[in-house]
């Protein structure tokens, strides 16, 4: 499960005790999306495990994954707070499509765009092009073209942190969230989306720059002009281009 979910781009942490399952979600800073829990454990039930989590004001979304199948156990662990339930033995796509069922009602629309950035903001420029995030538009010469919460995340972020080099956990966990896969190829695909949609258009996307090995790197129109090059990485972190 833990090799097919990352193939997706989802970033897991596999625990076989309910108390490391305690231990985690207890750390400053941690928490998950998604709990995928299994009712038993080495160590004790997964109900009394999933309830001990509520009694500690530790709320995940969870699917209870098991082979029980008696009928009770299932009404159980919904009335509990369950969000799904699934029997073994399964398959790869009833669990992604459980998986995501879950994550499209439990996960805000906040997480889709990056920390403080608003959908109802003031219109910005990306690469030349006016943004619209009421709309969620790009303004081309040729007319409007609407985008989805990803590439607004993805333009928005770049340019709110203009004229440095973003690595790549940084940019992935900006915009798809701090619980995301920062090892996914989502962000390529992006940024290969966005530089195609600019050339579609007849407009130049060279501000936003690779920098191999490390993350990119956005030029503001502020600085389009005069601005000197960042620092060559060192030898082995990459280059701009």
């Amino acid at each position: 499960m833990k090799r097919q979910l990352e193939l997706v781009d989802m970033s897991t942490v596999v625990f076989s005790l309910g108390e490391a399952v305690m231990d985690f979600f207890q750390q400053p800073k941690v928490g998950a999306h998604l709990l995928l829990l299994d009712l038993n454990l080495p160590d004790g039930s997964g109900l009394l495990l999933f309830k001990r989590l509520q009694e500690q004001r530790i709320a995940v979304p969870t699917i209870f994954v098991t082979g029980e199948t008696d009928e009770r156990t299932k009404v159980q662990s919904l009335d509990m707070g369950g969000d799904d339930y699934l029997t073994k033995p399964f398959s790869l796509a009833e669990l992604l499509s459980r998986v995501n069922a879950v994550l499209r009602r439990t996960t805000s629309a906040s997480e889709d765009v990056p920390s403080g950035v608003s959908f109802h903001e003031q219109e910005f420029f990306f690469c030349g092009v006016r943004v619209v995030p009421g709309e969620m538009e790009l303004h081309f010469p040729a007319g409007p073209v609407r985008i989805g919460k990803r590439f607004f995340g993805l333009m928005a972020y770049l340019s709110h942190n203009p004229n440095v080099v973003l690595p790549r956990t940084q940019l992935i966990r900006g915009v798809w969230g701090r619980f995301a896969n920062p090892k996914g190829r989502s962000l390529d695909q992006y940024v290969m989306h966005v530089r195609q949609l600019f050339r579609q258009q007849g407009c130049s996307a060279d501000q936003l720059r690779t920098v191999h090995g490390v993350g990119y790197y956005y030029q503001s129109d502020q600085h389009s002009e005069g601005v000197q090059e960042p620092s060559r990485p060192e030898e082995g972190l990459g280059a701009l281009s």
